[in-house]
C-alpha cells in the first residue's frame, strides 16, 4: 500500500523528501534504508501499523497507517512538477495527468506508452515525437506539420513510399538511410541526400563522377575507385583518397 502524509507541512523540502519516500515503505528497515539521515522524523510500529511524524512546526501527527488517504488526494494537485512527474514515473494517476498543462507530464505520460491515441494529437512537438518513437499512429504521423516527427516516422521504416517525396530534405535524407527509394534519390536535388546515397553504397560507379566533391569524398570514404579518384582534380578529394591508399581505410 502506498500512502501520504498529507498532513505535514509540504513547503518543508526535506519533509517532502521524506514523504516522496514512503510511498511503498512497508516495514522499519525499508523506511531506514530509504531515508537515511531524515529516518529522525518517522517512528513506524510495524506491529500497531501506527507512524509518528515530526511536521515541519515541531507538532507530532501519529496515525494508524491504514486510515491515512491515499497518496492521490495530495500529490496530484501538487504545485510543484517535479512531484507530478514522479508520479507519472511511478505509474499512477495517467488518466489525470495526460491533460496537466505542463509538456513535461504529458511527455512522461506517453513515454509509460499511456493513451497515445490521445497525445498523437498534442499541441506540443515534442509529445507527438514520443509517440512516433514508440511506434504509434504512425500513418497519421507521417504526414505531421513536423519534418523532425515525419524523419522519425521514416526512420522507422514506415509509408517510405510517400516520405520519398517529402518536400524536406531530412526526411528524404531518412529515407535513403534506410536503404530504400536509392534509385530515385541518387538523383535527388540535395546534396546531403545524395551523399546519403553514397554511404549506402549504392550506384558508386555513377557517384565516382559526381560534380560535387563532397559525394566524391563521400565516395573515397567508402574505399570505392581510389585509383582514379587519388587523380581527382580536387585536392581534398586527392587527399583523402591518398590516405586512404597509404592506410588502407
Amino acid at each position: 500500500m502506498r500512502y501520504l502524509l498529507n498532513e505535514i507541512n509540504k513547503k518543508n523540502d526535506e519533509l517532502r523528501k521524506v514523504q516522496s519516500v514512503l510511498w511503498g515503505m512497508v516495514d522499519r528497515k525499508e523506511i531506514e534504508n530509504e531515508l537515511g539521515s531524515y529516518c529522525d522524523y518517522i517512528t513506524f510500529d510495524e506491529l500497531s501499523g501506527k507512524v509518528s511524524f515530526l511536521g515541519g512546526d515541531g507538532f507530532i501527527l501519529t496515525k494508524n497507517i491504514n486510515e491515512l488517504p491515499t497518496f492521490e488526494d495530495g500529490l496530484i494537485k501538487d504545485e510543484d512538477w517535479k512531484v507530478k512527474l514522479e508520479l507519472v514515473r511511478q505509474g499512477y494517476c495517467l488518466d489525470e495527468l495526460m491533460n496537466d498543462r505542463d509538456w513535461k507530464i504529458r511527455l512522461e505520460v506517453a513515454r509509460q506508452g499511456h493513451r497515445l491515441d490521445k497525445l498523437i494529437n498534442d499541441e506540443d512537438d515534442g509529445i507527438r515525437m514520443e509517440v512516433a518513437k514508440q511506434g504509434f499512429g504512425l500513418d497519421k504521423l507521417m504526414n505531421d506539420k513536423n519534418r523532425v516527427i515525419r524523419a522519425e516516422v521514416a526512420r522507422q521504416g514506415h509509408g517510405l513510399n510517400k516520405l520519398i517525396k517529402d518536400e524536406d530534405w531530412r526526411v528524404r535524407k531518412e529515407v535513403a538511410r534506410q536503404g530504400f527509394g536509392l534509385d530515385v534519390l541518387v538523383n535527388d536535388e540535395d546534396l546531403t541526400v545524395i551523399i546519403e546515397v553514397a554511404r549506402q553504397r549504392f550506384r558508386l560507379d555513377k557517384l565516382i563522377k559526381d560534380k560535387s566533391k563532397e559525394v566524391r569524398i563521400e565516395v573515397v570514404r567508402q574505399g570505392f575507385g581510389l585509383d582514379k579518384l587519388i587523380k581527382d582534380k580536387d585536392e581534398e578529394v586527392r587527399r583523402i583518397a591518398q590516405y586512404h591508399i597509404q592506410n588502407k581505410v
